[in-house]
């Protein structure tokens, strides 16, 4: 679970007075990013992420350290069907990063494990993990594409969108 705590990170948008946060993304490739198109919109413009600021998951953020190190980042893909966008970033993840699997290999009532940053919407980045069980696999209907999703039972907040949902069974 160490390891996550440099691959999930805050995505974010440049504003006159701020940084706005807007979501969660995590490292697909060493300088990509994956996080979910209604996070991000579909202008670059501004766009960036929060490099991760701990290194591990068990010590206290402290929420009142509102320090950031932004990075520059330019959207290049996004599949509005599946509400997914990949961004770019100017640097190099330097860890190892996650295997992408999807959810064939996992069971309906399998738990799952979730990383993000709920509530950073309200200005509070802390990396937070949660259990979850897939409730359902489902095929959803989108200008007549079907693809495939997973229902997670989980209690989602405004920020955690574009979280790294990963099993504990396959790493």
């Amino acid at each position: 679970m160490q390891l996550f705590t440099q691959q999930v990170v805050t995505i974010g948008k440049v504003t006159p007075q701020h940084i706005e946060m807007l979501g969660t993304g995590f490292f697909i490739s060493k300088n990509k990013v994956a996080t979910t198109r209604h996070v991000v919109g579909n202008q670059s413009e501004g766009i960036v992420i929060l490099a991760p600021h701990i290194n591990d998951i068990n010590a206290y953020q402290d929420t009142s350290d509102n320090r950031c190190r932004p990075i520059q980042a330019q959207i290049v893909d996004i599949d509005p069907i599946k509400d997914l966008a990949i961004l770019e970033i100017d640097g190099e993840l330097t860890g190892r990063l996650p295997e992408i699997g999807g959810f064939d290999e996992v069971s309906v009532s399998e738990e799952v494990g979730i990383f993000g940053f709920p509530h950073s919407v309200e200005g509070r980045r802390v990396l937070t993990f949660q259990k979850a069980e897939v409730g359902a696999k489902v095929l959803l209907n989108s200008n007549g594409i079907k693809s495939k999703h997973a229902v997670i039972n989980i209690q989602s907040r405004p920020g955690q969108s574009g979280s790294l949902v990963f099993s504990p069974r396959l790493n």
